[in-house]
């Protein structure tokens, strides 16, 4: 049986612009091996740096209206503006997570079952903000909700 409440958003979407919002890692180190021009500004080969992934995720620039959870961004006939190159969650290159499509797939799959099997009601209407300090992000307080099988 589906649950009637649940939305027709592909989960796939869902995943991503739940990675997007609240990525699990939010901020990367990166080892510059050659000279680099950043508009004007160049910063040497050897230095470390810091991708603050969460900052691009959360730019008007990149995302249209990034301040919003909108899954329906991820769908290809979608009016709002996506710059897929800012979307990292599993990083790129040499450093690339191996396992990043299982997990897609995976947290896809798990995501049907759930909203085919349920009906959560969040009992906080004020949405967590995130904790940016901190090794991986997550909310700043406990999410209450209302769990109902359908």
């Amino acid at each position: 049986a589906r649950n009637p409440a649940a939305t027709d958003v592909p989960a796939s979407a869902i995943v991503d612009e739940t990675l997007r919002i609240y990525p699990p890692v939010h901020i990367t180190g990166r080892l510059i091996v050659k000279e680099l021009d950043l508009g004007g500004v160049v910063i040497p080969a050897g230095w470390e740096t810091l991708v603050p992934e969460i900052v691009l995720y959360r730019d008007d620039r990149f995302f249209e209206r990034a301040g919003e959870f909108l899954p329906e961004r991820w769908l290809e006939d979608s009016p709002l503006h996506l710059e897929r190159r800012a979307y990292f969650p599993f990083l790129t290159g040499p450093k690339f997570c191996v396992g990043s499509h299982f997990a897609l797939l995976e947290a896809a799959e798990a995501i049907e079952r759930f909203r085919n099997r349920f009906q959560i009601t969040m009992l906080d209407p004020e949405a967590p903000q995130g904790r940016f300090f901190a090794l991986s992000y997550g909310p700043d307080r406990p999410m209450p909700y209302h769990l109902e099988r359908v």
